[in-house]
Order: C-alpha cells, then structure tokens, then sequence
C-alpha cells in the first residue's frame, strides 16, 4: 500500500495460464503491492492459477461469454472495494518491475491534475 492510499489491480486474462506464474511472481517481488487483485478471466474454462503465488487479496471472476478487454476491465473495477484511491488495469503477460508501481504512483501525486498514468513498456528483447 502506498501510504494511506488503496490500490486496486484488475487483470483480464484469456487462455492465460502459461503467463500467470511470472505476472504473480513479479508483482510479489514489486515494492509497491496492490491491496486488492481482481483477476477477470474471459475465457470459455476458468484459468488455472498459481496457487503459491497469488496474494492475499484475491477476487476472481469468470466471464466465459468474453465480453472484451474493456468491458472486463469495467467489470473487475466494480469489484474492487469503494475505498480504492489508485486502479491498475493490465493483462496477465505483463512482468512489473519491482519500482514500476511506486514509479506510477510517485508520477500521479506528483502530478494532482493527473487522472492516468502510462508505463514505459519494453518487450522481452529490452526493445520499446
């Protein structure tokens, strides 16, 4: 948590289950942790998920008709507590790296007029 402020995540996953080990690996290893983890899984079977490795906050939801990225994404934001200051929205083949949030977040209260935050994103090769 970062101060005193909620952080909520909500990741849309879709036939995920290869990507889910490093996405929860690395956001364990973040400095910055989600309070809430809602994980909105658009496809026909509920995902397998890592048991070890998921946090402690954890809702999961099954959407097996896929209604898209977006409207998943709006699905799991209502399903986050309503004291939740800051939202991540991202897919499950994403790794953080460990300052990724705190850098987000650093760049939103540095900001007040700021309502959205964008990370650099690098593929595996280190390339833009």
């Amino acid at each position: 948590m970062s101060g005193n402020k909620r952080i909520g995540l909500v990741v849309v996953g879709f036939h995920s289950n290869d990507v889910w080990p490093g996405f929860f690996d690395s956001l364990r290893r973040s400095s910055v942790a989600p309070d809430t983890v809602v994980v909105v899984e658009n496809s026909p079977e509920l995902t397998t998920l890592p048991k070890e490795r998921l946090p402690e906050d954890l809702i999961v939801l099954h959407r097996p008709d896929n209604p898209g990225y977006g409207e998943a994404i709006n699905w799991g934001v209502q399903n986050l507590p309503d004291e939740t200051d800051y939202i991540i929205a991202c897919n499950p083949d994403l790794i953080f790296d460990t300052d990724a949030i705190a850098t987000l977040l650093e760049s939103l209260t540095q900001e007040p007029r700021a309502g959205v935050a964008g990370p650099k994103i690098l593929n595996s090769d280190g390339s833009l």
